[in-house]
């Protein structure tokens, strides 16, 4: 089985870099790769999709917010009253959204009070900035509202793909845009970040008396209850999905179909292809086998989603991707 070997050695050498981040760290894992939604974390937190679509994403499947008044709600849960330390990581699709003026919530954790006062998440104000923003759990001068952000102006262009990464550790709030630390408050005073038992969501602020609804595709969301170095948010901004791996062989001579697929999947090629395995886009091994004489890789027990395929001559792997209906 030393083909199949040499499939799984370069598929770990591919994943080194994602796999830095543990597992038991990441508190919420969205990559939309399946609809309905699903939560890839080990919380598998309960998703009320409020009438948002499953469409191109930046990396195979994202989330697209396009209806009047569309957004993810996930549940009060009390994995994700993060109270002390946070990062979280999204990819953001700009569109033009419909007024200059308003805060469009990415993501955030608020809260029935102030008028939908947040205690953390990601917000785009007047088309161009990037805040970042906890609330802490003491106001130090006596107040009842001392949100502490950073925020960045960015020269964003619409239909494009940004990088968006920011961390708290108490002191100092950080925001990254495509890998790179573009703003940075600290605060001489440590503070928890304030908990309340109120929902999660994505693409507006639930609690607000006049809510904005934001107008863009987003993608691989995720929070953390680390601060992320900066070689983990490269990582994840520039490799994080097996998709955008380029180590495998593109083959222009294996035709494979139907794809997307319900049940199975032919070969048409002029290949000896000796071996084959299917990996999902967390990066685990699904599906593997010898190549069948038929030709034909049954898909009957995978459920829908994006799927990776690699398979072999015994000389070369090469890589495709498929889709389960």
């Amino acid at each position: 089985m030393k083909h199949i070997a040499l499939i799984v050695t370069l598929f770990i050498f591919q994943s080194t870099l994602f796999a830095q981040i543990p597992s038991e760290n990441i508190i919420l894992d969205l990559n939309f790769e399946e609809f309905p939604f699903v939560d890839q974390s080990q919380y598998q937190h309960s998703i009320i999709n409020h009438e948002a679509n499953w469409g191109a994403g930046k990396i195979d499947s994202g989330l697209q917010l396009i209806n009047s008044q569309a957004f993810l709600e996930i549940p009060s849960n009390e994995n994700l009253f993060i109270d002390s330390i946070i990062s979280i990581s999204l990819w953001y699709q700009h569109q033009q959204q419909a007024s200059n003026g308003s805060y469009y919530s990415l993501v955030e954790q608020s809260a029935d009070e102030l008028d939908g006062h947040s205690r953390y998440g990601i917000w785009l104000q007047n088309q161009k900035t990037i805040s970042f923003c906890i609330e802490p759990d003491t106001c130090v001068n006596g107040s009842i509202v001392c949100q502490r952000c950073t925020e960045v102006d960015v020269d964003m262009t619409a239909g494009e793909w940004y990088h968006v990464a920011s961390s708290y550790d108490g002191n100092s709030l950080k925001l990254f845009i495509d890998g790179e630390l573009k703003s940075e408050k600290f605060n001489s005073i440590k503070t928890k970040i304030s908990t309340r038992p109120y929902p999660l969501t994505i693409g507006t602020d639930m609690f607000d008396n006049s809510p904005s609804y934001l107008k863009a595709t987003l993608d691989e969301i995720k929070i953390f209850d680390i601060v992320l170095t900066p070689e983990q948010i490269n990582s994840l901004a520039f490799n994080d999905s097996i998709s955008t791996h380029n180590q495998f062989i593109a083959d222009e001579k294996t035709h494979i179909f139907p794809n997307p697929s319900y049940d199975y999947i032919y070969f048409q090629s002029n290949r000896n292809i000796k071996y084959y395995q299917i990996y999902n886009t967390k990066g685990q091994l699904v599906q593997q086998n010898s190549f069948p004489s038929d030709n034909k890789i049954q898909l009957s027990t995978l459920a829908q989603g994006i799927y990776f395929l690699m398979y072999s001559d015994g000389n070369q792997v090469f890589q495709r991707k498929i889709m389960k209906q």
